[in-house]
Parts: structure tokens; C-alpha cells; sequence
């Protein structure tokens, strides 16, 4: 017998088949032909997890390591000579680390309740206490953004669950609400209790989630357009750019420090890449932790060349001589 090479996969009911057609034959003649169907659905949905989880953990480090790589530069090149530069340049590297670490071990947690081998340990726990446990932890981070975090006096309310992943949730919903909060900047978490049921809710003032994007949400990692930064925290960064002195420059990271969100300094580069007309906002002096200017805006360089700022032979900016210190007056 000699298996032919026609080969497809069919979809049908939810299940994959791979299909395979063998021609029979027998003293040189074909006598017929059998297919052959193979489920192969368990097959292919650990490979499209594998690539799934690939992509997902790419996604989520792009940013921290872009931050660790920053002010790593930034480190090597000495551009800051004090103490206090230093050691603010390495607790933000420190945290980009830890945030990555954290971030590994979401996402292997998270792929092994995908692939079902997650255990869950039911406990009996107070989830009141859980929950102000988790506002008590966001608490510096609210202040941050300077937002309220408010939950009214609850009883003791015990249920049977795995008190560890019910944190996790909580965690994921309270930090989502302080990074989008704007407007009054109020957070509410509240709990009903209703028969054999608790529901925990959080609610943050602000933008709405466009009405398009709500069939999204529980897409992994979906993100509503960037597009969406705050009013506020771009009118808050275009102040700060605004009181960088002629001669002088920042960078992106330095911008988010002062406002109070380390974090933030990919978002403060796109908020200075939609700065509206209406709005005289020096963008030029803003370059990035290592001095380096914005890739293609050729006119950068020679804007701050007028305005007396010189350049090491890299062609970055001399950040030890033109870097503005925003707590000294100039």
C-alpha cells in the first residue's frame, strides 16, 4: 500500500481533522482509495496557545525593558554625576525588573489555566479583608495619579475560594481603575452580597470605554487605542516640557518622574507626538535618557544647536552640561 500526499484540514463543529487520502494498490494497480480523518484539534490548540503566549509575553516586556535599557544607557554614559541622579536611575531599573518578574509569573500562571493545569486551592476566607488588603497596597500609587480610593465599612464576608487568585483579580481591577482614572480622580470598590453569590465591584471616574471596544475587553491584552491618553496627563506633561529653560533639555523618563509616574515615559512620548496646534509646547528639548535626539526630525538637532546646546561626538546631546535639574531654579 502506498499513501498518497493529498493532504487538508477540516474544520467542522469546533474540531480539526487533518485528512489523508492513501491509494490502494496492488501488483502495480490501483484498486481504490481510502481516507483517512484524524483529530487533530488538541494538537493545533496547544500550538496556536504556544504562539499566543509567545506574543503575549513579548507585548508586555516591550516596555519595561525599553525602560531598563533607557536608563541603563543613561547609567553607562555617566550622564548625571550626583549620588541622588544615580540612585534614582537604578530603583527605576530595579522596578522595571520587578515588574517583569511579575509579569513572567501572571503570564505562566495565566497559560496554565488555559491549558487546564492550574490547581485551585479552596480556602475559607474573609474577602472583605482581602479587598481592603489590595487598597491598602495601591494606596501610594493612587496618591501618585492623586486619586481616592473609597470603600464604604463592610461586615465579614466569608466565602470558599482560592484566596490567592481572588487577589490577583482584584489587584488586576484596582490598578486598571488608578491607571485610567481622570476627571474627580475617584476610585469606588464596593461588595453585594446576594444569596450564595459576592460581587465585587470597582469603579474609577473618567473616560467611558468607547461603545466599539466594550466586545473587546476580554480579549487578552487588548488594549483600547492609544489615542485615548488622558487630557489631563498630556496637559500636565506639556506644562512641565513648557518650563524647560533655553539651553537646557530633559528626557522622557525625567518628565514621568517628575509627574509622579516613573513608569510612564513611553507614554510621555506620545503625548508629546499629539501635541495640538493650538499648543506651544518646546518638544525639542525632550530627548531620550541617553541624550539621543528623535529619530527623522532632522531640524531637532539644529533648533537646539541656536539655542546653545552642544553634542558629544556620538551626536548625542552633552547631558552632563545641558540636562535641566528641576529642583533647582534656573
Amino acid at each position: 500500500m502506498e499513501k498518497g500526499k493529498a493532504e487538508i484540514i477540516l474544520k467542522r463543529y469546533g474540531l480539526d481533522y487533518q485528512l489523508g487520502i492513501s491509494k490502494i494498490e496492488s501488483a502495480g494497480k490501483t484498486l481504490g482509495a481510502v481516507l483517512l480523518a484524524v483529530d487533530v484539534t488538541e494538537k493545533n490548540n496547544a500550538e496556536r496557545t504556544r504562539r499566543e503566549f509567545s506574543a503575549n509575553v513579548s507585548h508586555e516586556l516591550k516596555t519595561p525593558i525599553a525602560l531598563i535599557q533607557g536608563y541603563a544607557e543613561g547609567l553607562y554614559d555617566n550622564i548625571n554625576d550626583d549620588s541622588e541622579s544615580r540612585k534614582f536611575y537604578c530603583e527605576v531599573i530595579m522596578d522595571e525588573a520587578d515588574k517583569m518578574n511579575k509579569m513572567v509569573k501572571k503570564l505562566l500562571t495565566l497559560n496554565q489555566i488555559e491549558f487546564g493545569n492550574n490547581q485551585v486551592n479552596f480556602e475559607h476566607f474573609d474577602i472583605v479583608q482581602v479587598v481592603r488588603t489590595v487598597i491598602n497596597s495601591a494606596t501610594l500609587l493612587a496618591k501618585q495619579k492623586e486619586a481616592q480610593i473609597e470603600m464604604d465599612d463592610y461586615p465579614q464576608i466569608y466565602v470558599w475560594a482560592d484566596e490567592y487568585m481572588i487577589e490577583e483579580v482584584v489587584t488586576n481591577y484596582v490598578s486598571n481603575a488608578i491607571n485610567h482614572v481622570d476627571g474627580e480622580k475617584k476610585i469606588k470598590v464596593s461588595l453585594k452580597k446576594t444569596d450564595k453569590v459576592v460581587r465585587v465591584s470597582v469603579f474609577n471616574t473618567g473616560k467611558c470605554i468607547p461603545e466599539e471596544e466594550l466586545d473587546k475587553i476580554w480579549i487578552k491584552f487588548y488594549k483600547v487605542d492609544k489615542a485615548s491618553l488622558s487630557e489631563t496627563f498630556c496637559r500636565e506633561v506639556y506644562q512641565v516640557v513648557c518650563e524647560i529653560p533655553l539651553g537646557k533639555v530633559s528626557t522622557y523618563g525625567s518628565i514621568a518622574a517628575l509627574l509622579g509616574m516613573p513608569q510612564c515615559s513611553r507614554m510621555v512620548g506620545r503625548a508629546l507626538k499629539q501635541v495640538p496646534d493650538n499648543v506651544s509646547t518646546p518638544c525639542h528639548r525632550v530627548v531620550n535618557a541617553s541624550g539621543r535626539l528623535v529619530p527623522g526630525w532632522e531640524e531637532q538637532k539644529q533648533i537646539l544647536l541656536e539655542e546653545g546646546v552642544s553634542f558629544k561626538q556620538n551626536g548625542c546631546v552633552d547631558l552632563k552640561k545641558h540636562l535641566w535639574n528641576y529642583s533647582v531654579s534656573e
